[in-house]
């Protein structure tokens, strides 16, 4: 053997031993995919029970709230005696309660 052709031949295995390390990596991406979809699909229910479940605890919030305010503007009726001056504090309350929300927006934001 000469040196030409000992390098030659060492040239070749390096070749084909890339060659084999490419289709490895290549199978093992292929393996990672099928991985990577098969959780993301099992996930998917569990996410979506999460959801319907956030938007049934939302729900029961907001009719609490509405019973709390509904209970609040009877009780200021009640004692306040007109309707002019429950107009007038719930006008106050709203104005008040846009202000925080536009301050806790800008709190988000930065």
């Amino acid at each position: 053997m000469t040196k030409q052709s000992v390098k030659e031949r060492a040239l070749t295995e390096q070749l084909k031993e890339r060659q084999e390390m490419e289709k490895k990596l290549q199978k093992l991406a292929k393996t990672m995919d099928y991985l990577e979809r098969a959780k993301r699909e099992e996930a998917a229910p569990l996410i979506e029970a999460a959801y319907q479940r956030r938007l049934v605890e939302e729900r029961e919030f907001y009719e609490r709230e509405q019973q709390v305010l509904t209970v609040s503007v009877v009780f200021l009726f009640l004692q306040l005696g007109s309707v002019l001056e429950v107009y007038e504090v719930l006008k106050a309350l709203l104005l008040c309660s846009v202000k925080l929300n536009s301050v806790k927006s800008v709190m988000r934001v930065t």
